[in-house]
C-alpha cells in the first residue's frame, strides 16, 4: 500500500530530503503554546519518533509504556477482506466501526476508511459504502459533504 503526501525536505524551498525527524514547537515561533508537530517519520519508525517527541516535550529520560490493547471486535472491523460487504440488515458493523471512531480518535473519513481500515482497499466497496461509514461520525450534512468530496478526490 502507498500513501501519498508532501516529503519532509531539510530546508525550506529546497528538494534536499530530511534525513531525521524534526520536532517542531509552535510556541518558539509565536504560535500555540504546547502545539508540537513532528515531520519526517516513517511508518516503521513512527513509535519511536513519538516517544522521542513526547521525552522532548516532557524533558524526561524514560518513559512507562502503557499501551492500550486493542479489543477483537476493533480488530475484526480494521482488517476486512477485499470482497467484504455488510449483510443485509447486519447494523454490528456499524457499531464495531463506531467503536474504531472513538478508540482511535478518527477526524477524518479518508483517515478512516484508507489508513484505520483496509475498507478503503476495494473502491467499489467505498462507494458504496461512504454515505454509510460518514453517518457514524456526529458531523453535520455540511461537514459530511465536505469529507465526502474529499473522499472522491
Amino acid at each position: 500500500m502507498f500513501f501519498c503526501g508532501l516529503l519532509p525536505v531539510s530546508e525550506a524551498g529546497s528538494t534536499k530530503l530530511a534525513k531525521r525527524a524534526v520536532i517542531y514547537d509552535h510556541a518558539s515561533k509565536g504560535g500555540l503554546k504546547g502545539l508540537y508537530s513532528i515531520s519526517g517519520i516513517k511508518f516503521t519508525t513512527s513509535r519511536k519518533e513519538a516517544e522521542r517527541t513526547i521525552k522532548h516535550i516532557l524533558k524526561k529520560k524514560t518513559l512507562k509504556n502503557s499501551i492500550r490493547p486493542m479489543t477483537e471486535e476493533i480488530l475484526r472491523i480494521s482488517s476486512v477482506h477485499y470482497e467484504w460487504m455488510p449483510l443485509e440488515g447486519d447494523k454490528n458493523w456499524k457499531i464495531e466501526l463506531k467503536k474504531l471512531i472513538e478508540y482511535e480518535s478518527v477526524l477524518h473519513l479518508d483517515d478512516l476508511i484508507y489508513r484505520r481500515t483496509s475498507i478503503g482497499d476495494n473502491f467499489v466497496k467505498v462507494g458504496i459504502l461512504a454515505k454509510e461509514i460518514a453517518s457514524l461520525f456526529d458531523w453535520d450534512e455540511h461537514r459530511t459533504e465536505i469529507e465526502l468530496d474529499k473522499l472522491r478526490h
